[in-house]
């Protein structure tokens, strides 16, 4: 059997699908569209994230961040949190479920991002607030306990299969300055977006973690023991 279509009946068996694949389905997968796609959602954290916008497929690292997000959530007691870059919205969406007492806002600049937010969060049963914002541009006059983020980060030269430049946008998988780009803005504005013993925690590329430790960032690796996640206290940052 062909390893496409393999993959595609054991995503199907994941979900209590029918397991056939049908003849448009197979001339999707020759054309290397995404088993994610095909299907037209996911489910991770908890949550059913439709894919029918053009925006990045959540990833299993993602999911990571989330359930590190929760237990820094419940450690800290923490009440708001921001959501940016938030793509489908699996991330905001993820964490509303598991708190519906807590504040979550949620920005994106990409009006694809948007629509596909406000739809999952529909599906999701859950309200958030949704922004469209070039990063923190219209996100005034608010603090918040917790800023998470799984910015852009590829750098240009990264070498991807089809399915993923084909069928993803990549504006929400490169950035300039070799991946750093919306990292550098969200550092600088740290001080301005969380309130005292607030935390950032961003999911990112391993090969620019020595970025991230010179900034007193701590280091999370992922299941596949890549440094996956950073993550600093803003009495850190005051503090040095």
């Amino acid at each position: 059997m062909d390893e496409k279509i393999k993959n595609l009946i054991l995503e199907k068996r994941r979900y209590g699908i029918k397991e056939k694949v049908n003849f448009f389905e197979k001339k999707q997968l020759k054309k290397d569209k995404p088993i994610q796609k095909i299907i037209g959602y996911i489910e991770m954290a908890n949550v059913r994230i439709d894919l029918s916008k053009k925006v990045l497929i959540p990833r299993y690292e993602t999911e990571e961040l989330i359930y590190h997000a929760i237990e820094f959530i419940k450690k800290n007691n923490y009440k708001s949190v921001l959501d940016l870059c938030c793509g489908s919205g699996f991330i905001g969406i993820a964490l509303k479920k598991e708190f519906d007492n807590i504040d979550i806002w949620q920005s994106d600049i990409d009006k694809n991002a948007i629509k596909q937010t406000k739809k999952n969060l529909k599906i999701n049963n859950v309200k958030n607030k949704i922004i469209k914002s070039n990063m923190f541009e219209k996100i005034k006059n608010k603090k918040f306990d917790l800023l998470i983020s799984n910015p852009p980060y590829l750098t240009k030269n990264e070498i991807l299969s089809k399915s993923v430049l084909n069928f993803e946008p990549h504006h929400a998988l490169f950035a300039d300055n070799n991946g750093m780009f919306f990292y550098e803005i969200i550092e600088e504005k740290l001080s301005e977006i969380l309130n005292k013993d607030g935390l950032v925690i961003l999911e990112i590329n391993p090969i620019n973690v020595d970025w991230f430790k010179k900034r007193n960032y701590l280091i999370i690796k992922d299941i596949n023991n890549k440094e996956r996640f950073a993550f600093k206290k803003i009495n850190q940052l005051q503090n040095n």
